[in-house]
């Protein structure tokens, strides 16, 4: 008998000797067939798949995407060039006629200005200056007592009516100081005396 006879007698089928393994890897989900074949016929049976954002092979995930309107927004603003400036009062206390000059005084101002403006300084001559000098009267303006304004720590005079200080600002208060005394031996009838002085900032 031939190999061909045998097989055919014994109702063999090349399909009842399939058998199959095969390994799915779909995104993070690792599935295997299970027994497949055997069943007598050649679909073989598949375990569930479950693709990757959920539901079935069947019914897969469904992922919608807004539609969108866009527009763009210009942002400005306008920065204004603006300063402030203080000044202290000045003070020589008691003055002795009879002796030299007074011992200079400090007198502080501060100004602040916005950033990179340039800036200048003044001060004028007072409410009795004369020509390069100022003074102080007395309360019926019957007599004048000669004072000094100079850079500080120096005898260079600040004149009257012209710039004495010019820079670019900071942004930031700057503190300023200049001094201040009064011209000795001067021939005056005692009381008090006062004057009033402008500083000016330009910018």
């Amino acid at each position: 008998m031939s190999y061909k006879d045998l097989i055919m007698q014994n109702n063999l089928t090349i399909k009842s000797l399939f058998f199959l393994s095969i390994i799915l890897s779909i995104g993070n989900n690792n599935v295997s067939a299970q027994s497949l074949g055997g069943n007598g016929t050649n679909t073989p049976s598949i375990g569930t798949l479950t693709p990757p954002g959920g539901g079935s092979l069947e019914n897969p995930p469904i992922f919608i995407t807004a539609n969108q309107a866009i527009s763009s927004m210009n942002i400005g603003a306008t920065v204004s060039s603006n300063c402030t400036i203080q000044a202290s009062n000045v003070s020589f206390g008691i003055y002795d006629s009879t002796k030299g000059d007074t011992t200079p005084i400090q007198v502080n101002f501060n100004y602040m200005c916005t950033k990179d403006v340039s800036v200048s300084l003044r001060l004028n001559g007072g409410n009795k200056f004369d020509g390069t000098d100022r003074y102080m009267t007395n309360s019926d303006d019957s007599a004048k007592l000669k004072y000094k304004l100079t850079q500080q720590s120096s005898t260079i005079g600040i004149p009257i009516n012209t710039n004495f200080l010019t820079e670019l600002a900071t942004g930031m208060q700057v503190n300023k100081a200049i001094s201040a005394y009064i011209v000795g031996n001067q021939s005056v009838p005692p009381g008090n005396y006062s004057d009033n002085l402008l500083l000016t900032l330009e910018y």
